[in-house]
């Protein structure tokens, strides 16, 4: 995803309004918050790893000029996706890295671009796992991705990528090789098929 993000972002510095009176800042965040400082000769990296009383590590130089930066902006934005394609974290301080952002921007006012692949686990505004059918998913790893009615290959938990109807989901299941099928009551569908037995389960 941050490939994608920074590419698109690449793409966009020329077309963002306000010309020469543009500024920009750029912070990533997981377990920490990352902020960047790309008015010198090459961009710097400052992490900040308080989370619950984060900071400003450079109140002055985090938001710049784009016209003057645009080089080094650039060269962050190509530079991103390597630094953290080797990254083990897999929790997010969204909160936390909002009001950083705010703490940016509060004395000149715009706009924040949040780009985020998975939900907050860590600081302000985290969020827990939901019961119910949030839940069901279980901590097996997935071993296959598969598209609509494409023949299943691996074993254990795979997913396909169907329609969010649930006898049209099924059916591409059953095409792809499914010969039982356990559907969960929630939406109250109506669904059999004589191609593979269905075993509804439910709970009061």
């Amino acid at each position: 995803m941050l490939r994608c993000v920074a590419a698109t972002l690449q793409h966009t510095l020329e077309r963002l309004p306000g010309q020469d009176r543009t500024q920009i800042g750029i912070m990533t965040f997981d377990t920490t918050l990352q902020f960047y400082n790309v008015s010198g000769a090459s961009p710097q990296m400052l992490v900040v790893p308080e989370l619950d009383d984060a900071f400003l590590p450079m109140p002055e130089d985090l938001l710049v000029n784009l016209s003057e930066n645009r080089e080094n902006v650039a060269s962050l934005l190509e530079k991103l996706p390597a630094m953290f394609a080797g990254t083990q974290a897999t929790e997010v301080a969204l909160g936390p890295a909002l009001k950083a952002a705010y703490q940016l921007i509060q004395h000149i006012g715009g706009k924040v671009a949040v780009f985020s692949a998975t939900r907050p686990t860590i600081g302000d505004g985290k969020l827990k796992n939901r019961e119910g059918a949030a839940a069901k998913g279980g901590t097996s790893p997935l071993n296959g991705v598969y598209k609509y009615a494409e023949p299943v290959t691996a074993p254990g938990f795979t997913f396909m990528d169907s329609p969010g109807y649930d006898p049209a989901s099924v059916t591409g299941q059953i095409a792809g090789g499914c010969t039982l099928v356990c559907f969960t009551t929630g939406r109250g569908s109506a669904f059999g098929s004589k191609p593979a037995p269905t075993i509804k389960i439910a709970t009061n």
